[in-house]
């Protein structure tokens, strides 16, 4: 799998608790 290292990502999402789930994710996969 590639790395995401520094990889900026953008998420549009209007359920709260599913942005920060998608969040929390991102950042252990090391998304800015």
């Amino acid at each position: 799998m590639s790395t995401l290292t520094g990889l900026r990502v953008l998420v549009v999402e209007d359920e709260p608790v599913v942005a920060m789930c998608l969040e929390d994710i991102l950042e252990e996969l090391g998304c800015v």
